[in-house]
């Protein structure tokens, strides 16, 4: 009922008070924009005049333009998407902060939760030759084949097929472990938490680098249609849509001493970028 009444509101421009949809419905009529048929009471049957058909073509058409200015035509491939932002300034950005808070030593373990494609574990594996290792973690089987291959030629360098809530590490194994993007999607955040803190040894660090979906903030003229689209990632896109700003509070449950927590901004200028 509440779409409903919102529906009426924006063909008929005017708030809905309380039993005031009959008198609604008396409005629309009023426009040419519904009819009745044939019937008595208040079951009686209405629809759509030819008016009213076009108004509605003129919504869809107009949601459908801002949807095609916001959102990609078609679900990117998975690979080419983590490729594609590995590039921008932007994550340059953010990830060489990352390896840089990671401090990582020569002969270190290192861990990447959620490696994806692998994208970053040649720098890893770099940081901490000749004598280290890095392990990359991931249990979607495309993405741990294809980080598989890019880390062939690397001595220091593998990938496990894991799910990153039950490592297949003894405890105090790891001197580093990295998420990337990787806790907004977990089923089980402190879980996670929990094996990283499990696996790495004492004096061992973890770094994080998570969203905070619910900061998105879209430049778009119609303020109800940005904000709209917020609530579209963080309610039906992302799992652990807020999961950037509850890490500090979640990584001391887990039983980690947080040191530091650095803010990271996103700026784009074009949305399909963005998106």
């Amino acid at each position: 009922m509440t779409r409903t009444i919102e529906a009426f509101e924006r063909m008929t421009g005017e708030r809905l008070g309380r039993g005031s949809l009959s008198s609604a419905l008396t409005r629309l009529r009023g426009k040419g924009l519904i009819e009745y048929l044939d019937g008595e009471g208040r079951r009686r049957p209405m629809r759509l005049t030819f008016a009213g058909r076009e108004m509605l073509k003129g919504e869809i058409e107009v949601l459908a333009h801002v949807a095609g200015r916001i959102f990609e035509a078609v679900v990117p491939d998975k690979i080419a998407y983590q490729d594609r932002l590995a590039t921008t300034d932007l994550a340059h950005s953010y990830k060489q902060a990352v390896l840089d808070t990671l401090a990582i030593q020569p002969g270190h373990l290192v861990l990447d939760l959620g490696c994806g494609p692998g994208t970053d574990l040649g720098a890893l594996a770099r940081a901490a030759a000749p004598a280290g290792m890095v392990l990359g973690v991931d249990s979607d089987p495309q993405m741990a084949r294809q980080a598989l291959t890019r880390v062939a030629g690397l001595p220091h360098a593998d990938v496990l097929m894991a799910d990153v809530h039950t490592l297949p590490l003894p405890p105090c194994s790891a001197d580093r472990v990295r998420t990337d993007r990787v806790l907004q999607h977990a089923a089980d955040v402190p879980g996670v938490l929990a094996e990283a803190r499990r696996v790495l040894r004492p004096g061992g660090r973890l770094v994080m680098a998570e969203p905070g979906w619910d900061s998105l903030a879209v430049d778009h003229p119609d303020l109800d249609v940005a904000r709209a689209y917020t609530r579209h990632i963080t309610d039906r896109i992302v799992r652990n849509a807020i999961v950037g700003r509850q890490l500090p509070r979640l990584a001391e449950q887990a039983g980690f001493a947080v040191t530091s927590v650095v803010p990271v901004t996103s700026v784009f200028r074009e949305v399909r970028s963005a998106d």
